[in-house]
């Protein structure tokens, strides 16, 4: 909780040093916290590389927070960044996430949604399919 609680404060540095002490329950809140607190400081790809260090289910969950602080905080940047985001899963999964989310916040026009369309996997495409039918 200590080093939630420094992470949000925004002492990320101090936060990261405390890492190697925290316990494997607390491991994914403390990645999340920190890893939002990377986003608010511009730097979201680092918040998305912290996540390589959970386990593959925290690791989803830990990229679906990260993206969704990045689409609240700054989604021009997470848009234009959709082609640079290391893997195919999280470019689909930032994708979807925006266009959700353009659903109910409208921030891009209707060819930038076509764009992040095309970077959607096929198991993303019929989550998406599902939520706008």
């Amino acid at each position: 909780l200590v080093v939630r609680a420094i992470a949000r404060d925004g002492d990320i540095e101090v936060a990261m040093k405390f890492i190697p002490r925290v316990r494997a329950n607390s491991k994914a809140l403390v990645f999340d916290a920190i890893g939002r607190a990377l986003v608010r400081e511009s730097k979201p790809l680092e918040a998305l590389e912290l996540g390589k260090k959970l386990e593959e289910q925290e690791q989803q969950i830990h990229y679906q927070i990260i993206l969704n602080t990045w689409l609240s905080t700054n989604p021009r940047n997470l848009y234009e960044s959709l082609e640079t985001l290391p893997t195919d899963s999280l470019k689909s999964l930032a994708a979807k996430q925006l266009i959700m989310n353009n659903r109910y916040t409208p921030a891009f026009d209707d060819d930038e949604i076509e764009h992040a369309r095309t970077l959607l996997s096929d198991e993303d495409k019929v989550v998406l399919n599902r939520v706008e039918n």
